[in-house]
């Protein structure tokens, strides 16, 4: 049907895929959300798994940012709102992404009034049974941990951690 893909691959060890590689498969075959990146299949060639993958052409939200310091407060609270409304519904499915940050989300910029964002990566994500049940691997990017994570002093809620992180990119957003 001509639509642009991505092809991520990721390289198998010992016949069997990295326990990151089970997480985001395990994920991204299940999440349908407008503002997060569209997986359409995956398969296995030799010694990797490659995921198939809707291509977003536009940059990061990190690489925007960088780019265009002075951006109106309306359009930065209106690709936040829909960075939420992505977050939401993993955490409604109880994933937590657990790697939220400004180089995970992509933009789609054409036919648009404003950059559509668009969350990526899932290979430190989880599905959980419950929004409370509670991690004890300790994973993400370091200036958007919490400080549970970077203490790393017992179990934590993987969901807080997130929301915790959303707070630091708005910041990063607004700054």
């Amino acid at each position: 049907n001509k639509k642009d893909i991505a092809i991520k691959a990721v390289k198998i060890i010992d016949n069997r895929p990295s326990k990151h590689a089970k997480y985001e498969l395990a994920v991204v075959k299940i999440v349908k959300h407008p503002n997060i990146v569209m997986h359409f299949s995956y398969f296995r060639a030799s010694n990797r798994i490659f995921s198939v993958m809707e291509y977003v052409p536009d940059g990061t939200l990190g690489k925007f940012i960088k780019d265009k310091p002075f951006v109106n407060f309306a359009t930065l609270k209106r690709m936040f709102y829909d960075i939420l409304c992505a977050i939401n519904y993993l955490h409604i499915n109880n994933i937590a992404h657990r790697d939220i940050k400004d180089e995970n989300i992509v933009l789609k910029i054409k036919h648009s009034d404003y950059p559509i964002p668009k969350l990526c990566d899932f290979g430190f994500s989880v599905r959980l049974n419950s929004q409370y049940d509670l991690c004890t691997n300790y994973c993400g990017t370091r200036s958007f941990k919490s400080p549970e994570l970077i203490h790393a002093e017992g179990p934590y809620n993987p969901f807080r951690a997130d929301i915790w992180a959303l707070g630091i990119l708005l910041h990063k957003m607004l700054i």
